[in-house]
């Protein structure tokens, strides 16, 4: 059903949102009933499931939704987004995910831990198409911790418009006038460049 060609019907979208309650049921006849196989029920069972107790399945009284729920609702949010699904053919650009995501934070999300997956994924998550002022395009290739607006990036394109694999360069190098070498002017459509981030990255 995600591979179709065609958008959900409204039947094909009820069966989707029947995947929580058949991933607790595949858990519990694939495990033994040990801690971890717990823990991967009540994921499987609540990671739709927002933290003001929206989104599927419905639940009427429930207190609180696991730690471990709330980070894979955090994760699989950002993938469903920056992928291609049949109900969004055209992925969004991780910075774009991450401001719709910053939208729905404190409602859908926890705030404090969507702050730490900021945190980690960073302000340019890895796989961003960017361009540097040294007319330079490259790809984010690590974030950084200490400085959240520069990474590490993978130069593809150089200066003259040639195609490159390298080097890695990190934004936060400076020259000796304490001048950044290299920084981010815009973020750029991968698909528009038809760029395949696993040529690069993988």
């Amino acid at each position: 059903m995600l591979n179709k060609q065609t958008s959900f019907t409204e039947d094909e979208w009820k069966l989707i949102k029947m995947h929580p309650i058949w991933g607790v049921m595949a858990i519990l006849k694939l495990r033994s009933f040990d801690s971890t196989a717990i823990r991967s029920v009540i994921v499987a069972f609540e990671h739709h499931i927002n933290i003001d107790f929206s989104g599927y399945p419905q639940v009427r009284k429930y207190k609180q939704i696991d730690l471990y729920s709330k980070i894979v609702c955090l994760t699989d949010q950002f993938d469903a987004m920056t992928s291609s699904r049949v109900y969004s053919r055209i992925p969004m650009s991780p910075d774009k995910a991450l401001s719709v995501m910053m939208e729905r934070s404190g409602v859908d999300l926890d705030p404090l831990l969507f702050k730490f997956f900021i945190n980690m994924v960073g302000v340019f998550p890895i796989g961003t198409l960017v361009m540097l002022d040294t007319k330079e395009l490259g790809l984010v290739y690590e974030s950084n911790v200490v400085f959240a607006d520069r990474p590490r990036v993978l130069i593809i394109i150089d200066n003259k418009g040639k195609k490159v694999h390298g080097p890695v360069v990190s934004l936060a190098e400076k020259d000796e006038k304490e001048r950044y070498l290299r920084s981010i002017v815009k973020i750029l459509d991968l698909n528009k460049y038809k760029i395949n981030l696993a040529e690069y990255l993988l």
